[in-house]
């Protein structure tokens, strides 16, 4: 039986996207956790524990669903933005750097 924590509905799904397509863009930045976004979008609880409900085998729809959201947000947001971050990152250096630090120092409060 799934505890309330764990019910995993359209809005927590939609959080889960948003967490995923952040940890995809931290993905392509050194320096920067993916795990760390995913805290920041309120999701890393869950997160954990539906990965420790699959890898014990307990399969369950919620915890399936919300890792499969998590994996295609975060793929997706690889592939597509890698070109233009990179494009970023040479042509407005100093934007992009603000940027990623500011992604960085934006985690610790969560933390």
């Amino acid at each position: 039986m799934q505890s309330p924590e764990d019910r995993v509905s359209p809005p927590v799904l939609l959080r889960a996207a948003f967490g995923g397509l952040l940890s995809g863009v931290a993905n392509l930045v050194p320096g920067i956790s993916g795990g760390t976004m995913l805290l920041a979008a309120g999701i890393y609880p869950r997160f954990v524990r539906a990965v420790a409900a699959v890898s014990t085998l307990r399969l369950q729809a919620g915890p399936i669903a919300l890792l499969a959201v998590v994996a295609l947000s975060t793929g997706a947001a690889i592939l597509l933005l890698a070109g233009p971050i990179k494009e970023l990152v040479v042509h407005q250096r100093w934007i992009m750097y603000s940027l990623f630090i500011g992604l960085t120092l934006g985690g610790l409060p969560v933390v």
